[in-house]
């Protein structure tokens, strides 16, 4: 092994494995997979990635859901046992002693010298070029007393991959296959923009330097206490968005406590004053920070877990710059296989208006996004329907205002204000059984809704508004409140 090859070998010891044969496939336990780093990547780009997982030995080749991704699997790795982590011990110390103006190689452990090879790590360049922080970054990631090793997440392996330029952007499903079969999926996206993988030490304020553009997607994972910023430059005026993606890649960690990667966003001037912070957007735990620069100058953002908590699972894509971003459409909805025109909201968007010529033909929902210069924004979902659709009429506000409707019916509304209220009027005959749902957070909305029946004087007949059951609902995040089916009233209007 060359003096390079020794350097190189030396970020983090495992036992490789080799192809598989026949007697792998009586493997115990089924394959699993919880994370992969980086969790995305740019159309028309070549890169390593990490699939870290359980169960995973003969892997033959991985899947990507869609056109356009193609995997080659370098190399698969256990977990370190006692010996291989001693001499990884061994290795670091030795790295951070060295003369950095050496040129000589650096003796070789006794593991390497009984054949033990060594992967390299996600966004870790030439041990050369390594300074004593970042070998203290890599000490830390291995032997720090905080972690927590976990075996469902013990075994590693690397693919390469190739996105051709075609590829089409957004989310992919990833599954290992192996002799026992495939694995569960797990999200890896395909994006538009340039994207980087986070180098450490990064948690103090611009350790790495500034980002020399933007917009960018940097993707990174957050281990125990771990704080990562990144500083970039912006000019007056910039409506910066900032939006993280770390449980819509991993919805669950069984072993978590919460049970995801709960990401925080901040954003402080050159001067290290805070001027934003968001911990989730509406009702999504993933933030989205939003912020107008108030003068040229040198920015940083950070990201982190609420708790401080990580692990090789904590894994976030960070897209940064001024975004288009989708945050509302109106309607909601629409007839199945017909026209819609849909005024849109949110942040640095073309357009006010998209037209949709022909909706899909089956109800259901389809996403719906905005085409700008830097591709397809993040998409809402658009409902669709059979029933007949009607869009509300103000002033509807009080039972003498009420708008006419003749049952069945859609009505595609909108809360304008604080205090608003939308009142419907509708014939009804005893022993009719009505039931009205409210379909609003399902479709990105963040109305939190209420329903009140009443008849023509006024009166609330019997029923609550909301789902069967002796006790009350909390007040707070509604989802979908929804009037339960009893005898209606004689022309009853409902707010």
């Amino acid at each position: 092994m060359n003096a390079r090859g020794r350097l190189r070998a030396a970020l983090a010891l495992a036992v490789p494995l080799l192809a598989a044969a026949p007697c792998l496939a009586a493997q115990q336990g089924e394959p699993h997979i919880g994370y992969v780093y980086p969790a995305g990547a740019q159309a028309g780009t070549s890169l390593d990635v990490w699939v870290g997982g359980q169960f995973l030995r003969g892997v033959e080749t991985a899947r990507f859901t869609g056109e356009g991704v193609r995997a080659e699997v370098v190399g698969h790795y256990r977990p370190l046992n006692n010996q291989q982590r001693g001499a990884l011990r061994q290795k670091l110390r030795q790295l951070s002693q060295r003369d950095p103006k050496a040129t000589t190689a650096l003796e070789q452990t006794e593991a390497e010298k009984d054949g033990i090879t060594i992967p390299p790590l996600p966004g870790v360049p030439d041990l050369e070029e390594l300074d004593r922080e970042q070998l203290a970054a890599l000490q830390r990631r291995y032997f720090d007393p905080r972690a927590q090793p976990n075996s469902q997440i013990g075994e590693t392996v690397v693919l390469r991959l190739r996105l051709e330029p075609g590829a089409g952007t957004g989310a992919r499903e990833l599954r290992l296959i192996t002799p026992a079969g495939a694995s569960n999926p797990l999200r890896f996206e395909v994006g538009a923009l340039t994207e980087y993988l986070e180098e450490e030490p990064n948690d103090r304020d611009a350790d790495r330097g500034t980002m020399s553009w933007l917009p960018v997607v940097v993707n990174g994972q957050v281990t125990p206490g771990d704080v990562d910023r990144f500083r970039f430059h912006a000019l007056a005026g910039t409506r910066l968005v900032v939006a993280a993606q770390a449980r819509a890649l991993i919805p669950y960690l069984a072993d978590a406590v919460p049970g995801w990667f709960q990401a925080t966003l901040a954003l402080y001037d050159a001067a290290g004053r805070e001027l934003a912070f968001v911990d989730d957007f509406r009702f999504n735990p993933d933030p989205v920070l939003a912020y107008e620069i108030p003068r040229n100058g040198e920015y940083v953002v950070e990201i982190r877990d609420s708790i401080y908590r990580g692990r090789e699972d904590f894994v976030y894509r960070l897209s940064l710059g001024e975004l288009p971003y989708l945050t509302s459409l109106f309607p909601l909805g629409g007839a199945a296989g017909e026209r819609a025109a849909l005024r849109v909201g949110g942040w640095n968007l073309p357009t006010d208006w998209v037209v949709l010529e022909r909706l899909r033909e089956e109800p259901g929902t389809q996403p719906v996004a905005v085409a700008t210069e830097l591709g397809l924004t993040n998409p809402l979902p658009f409902a669709l329907d059979e029933l007949p659709e009607r869009q509300e009429r103000e002033p509807n506000g009080t039972p003498e205002s009420a708008q006419e409707l003749e049952l069945p019916v859609i009505v595609n509304g909108r809360i304008g204000e604080p205090g608003d209220l939308d009142v419907f009027r509708f014939e009804g005959r005893p022993g009719d059984r009505l039931v009205v749902e409210v379909v609003a957070r399902r479709l990105g909305s963040p109305l939190d809704s209420g329903i009140r029946p009443t008849d023509a004087d006024g009166d609330q007949p019997a029923g609550d508004g909301g789902p069967q059951g002796p006790r009350p609902r909390p007040l707070a995040h509604h989802p979908r409140p929804t009037l339960s089916p009893h005898a209606a009233q004689p022309r009853g209007a409902l707010p």
